[in-house]
């Protein structure tokens, strides 16, 4: 899991014009829904299984979680990995060591098209 989350924090960084020319960079993270974040479930119930995550975490928290770790994507340098601190601080929240209960997950919001079809 933690090898999906650098990858895609890498790829952020690199593109950090691409996201700022996105309307609205949480739309477009959202929007990649089960082509993206489908995989990370699998990836989460393992770590969970292997006492690594904490278990109240769930498939639907991923993708907010990346849209906090790329949220000051644009306060780097191009290029820079200065990101890592902020996914360090994330893993260590995601730990089992230490966690308090959370609140219950929200559902993602259904994405249906943008425009009424006639």
């Amino acid at each position: 899991m933690v090898t999906a989350l650098e990858a895609a924090l890498s790829v952020s960084a690199r593109e950090q014009n691409a996201l700022a020319a996105a309307a609205s960079a949480g739309t477009m993270l959202m929007e990649l829904g089960n082509s993206f974040f489908e995989p990370f479930g699998d990836l989460i119930r393992r770590a969970q299984a292997a006492g690594v995550v904490r278990a109240d975490i769930t498939q639907e928290d991923i993708p907010r979680i990346l849209l906090m770790l790329t949220g000051p994507m644009t306060s780097f340098t191009p290029g820079c990995e200065g990101w890592r601190r902020y996914l360090a601080l994330m893993l260590d929240a995601l730990s089992p060591v230490g966690a308090t209960d959370l609140p219950p997950p929200t559902p993602l919001p259904e994405l249906g098209p943008r425009c009424p079809t006639h």
